[in-house]
């Protein structure tokens, strides 16, 4: 399987590789075919989800993909789950022993702290369609007061180059899989990692509180909640609320 070529744009310091993303489109003369990666060593602004401020210390990563978007809109949540992996096949080649898991929707854990998280906005220009895919990797410090941790404090000593050049290798091969036999090998990889499956989650959406049993992620990457009256609940997007406090 040939692997997908990238493009790159690295900076000392900038607001946030996700507006540099929006400018890229939109300067854009022509249609991408290959995704672009935006890089930069430091953010003033760094944003995750929900616009939540994303603390962006320099010593760790930060970077931002742009690939053009050709399938259903409905998919594009899809590429969270496949960061996710590729994130984690990264972390786990510089050290296999690493509890590694992924929090639904969008962040990376390992022994249960969080080390990155991923966000994901689609771009409109004219008719062609992007989908910009944040990436927040704690290599060096991690925020203090969270559950949270860092590659550094797990043992690996990396520069935020080479763990870059790492993920865009993984990036790139799951892309591959994915153009090619679609989500359900993904979803595979991703669920027998995925934290607490099987074990009683609290979930806050926009609009209330679901309590519920993990039992999987669907084919679409929704969160199968079984709650206490045996309704299965089916969720896109939400918070699934960490409540151990960090060691």
């Amino acid at each position: 399987m040939a692997m997908t070529k990238y493009t790159l744009e690295a900076h000392e310091i900038c607001t946030s590789t996700m507006e540099l993303a929006k400018s890229w489109v939109e300067q854009s003369k022509s249609h991408s075919e290959s995704p672009h990666v935006i890089w930069a060593l430091e953010q003033t602004q760094g944003r995750g989800k929900l616009d939540r401020e994303w603390i962006s210390s320099k010593g760790n990563l930060f970077f931002t993909t742009v690939i053009p978007f050709y399938m259903d809109r409905r998919r594009v949540g899809e590429l969270s789950f496949l960061v996710a992996v590729a994130l984690g096949g990264a972390i786990s080649s510089l050290n296999s022993a690493l509890n590694i898991s992924y929090k639904w929707p969008n962040d990376i854990l390992i022994s249960e702290k969080k080390v990155g998280g991923v966000l994901l906005e689609t771009l409109s220009k004219e008719e062609s369609l992007f989908v910009s895919i944040g990436v927040g990797l704690n290599i060096a410090s991690f925020p203090p007061g969270l559950i949270s941790t860092s590659l550094e404090a797990q043992g690996i000593i990396i520069s935020p180059k080479e763990m870059l050049e790492k993920i865009l290798k993984e990036f790139s091969y799951f892309l591959d899989v994915w153009y090619a036999e679609g989500f359900e090998p993904i979803r595979l990889r991703w669920s027998r990692k995925a934290w607490n499956k099987g074990a009683e989650l609290r979930v806050k959406t926009f609009s209330k509180e679901i309590v519920g049993v993990f039992e999987s992620i669907d084919h679409l990457g929704r969160l199968i909640l079984i709650q206490e009256d045996g309704r299965r609940s089916q969720l896109f997007s939400g918070d699934v609320l960490l409540t151990r406090r960090n060691d």
